[in-house]
């Protein structure tokens, strides 16, 4: 049986948390979320605007310095609601 966005998208966010969640850096949990998302173009369309926006702004948090893991954990929970 295919795999639903839902579950997919279910997937990839659970990974990405488990490094938010283990204390690990918060930028593997970032990579590991585009990484995964971008194996499944139906899910995640870079080109949509949206997502684009998504994207720099969890760069922009890491770059700064400035995430926090709650700050993580809502990034990736909001990312292809």
């Amino acid at each position: 049986m295919a795999e639903t966005r839902a579950q997919f998208l279910a997937w990839a966010k659970d990974r990405a948390l488990f490094y938010v969640d283990n204390g690990l850096p918060l930028a593997d949990a970032w990579a590991s979320l585009l990484s995964d998302l971008q194996k499944n173009p139906e899910v995640f369309d870079c080109s949509d605007s949206h997502y684009r926006a998504a994207i720099l702004e969890g760069q922009k948090r890491l770059m700064d310095r400035a995430a926090t893991a709650g700050e993580m954990r809502r990034l990736i929970e909001d990312i292809c609601r």
